[in-house]
């Protein structure tokens, strides 16, 4: 920081300059938090503030921070939302209901999601998934009403509407 202000040895300050120079200095160190954080794992633009609101880091440093981090591209809300919903679908087999409700706290643009969500359902189709949480449920052997019970909850909690799921239980049933 010394060298990018040009600052010198003997070098007097005016209390206005020492004043932006201790708050560019404390920006440089939340950005380096912030990429530290984001290291572990991507995060939405709205996880990132609302970790270092609560943190006590004043908004407009976090603003200018997350603003330069996501002009370099470490922080892009697209990109989360992709790796987040493939990982939704592809590995944890949630439904469409299920994947909006993961997303609620990230505060993403619908259009966004909606255009991922659309890209990642059509290599995952939900009735694939659908049976494969059927076929693990039931793992081959008959079931009972009770267990259908269980069935269509365990189907619900992962975020599928009762019509998609119906024809595939009763489908069972009559098996």
């Amino acid at each position: 920081m010394l060298l990018k202000e040009s600052l010198h040895p003997k070098q007097e300050l005016s209390r206005d300059k020492i004043l932006l120079l201790k708050i560019k200095g404390d920006e440089n160190i939340l950005t380096n938090k912030i990429i530290h954080f984001i290291s572990y794992r991507a995060r939405s633009k709205n996880e990132i503030m609302t970790r270092f609101r609560l943190k006590g880091y004043d908004s407009n440093s976090i603003q200018n921070s997350v603003n330069k981090l996501e002009s370099s591209g470490f922080v892009n809300d697209e990109s989360f939302v992709k790796i987040f919903i493939n990982h939704l679908v592809q590995e944890k087999k949630l439904g469409r209901k299920a994947v909006y409700f993961k997303m609620i706290p990230h505060k993403i643009d619908k259009a966004i999601m909606e255009s991922i969500l659309d890209e990642a359902y059509e290599e995952n189709p939900p009735e694939v998934l659908l049976q494969s949480h059927i076929e693990k449920f039931t793992k081959g052997k008959k079931i009972s009403a009770k267990d259908r019970k269980r069935l269509y909850n365990l189907l619900m909690r992962k975020g599928f509407l009762y019509s998609d799921f119906e024809p595939f239980v009763k489908k069972i049933e009559s098996e």
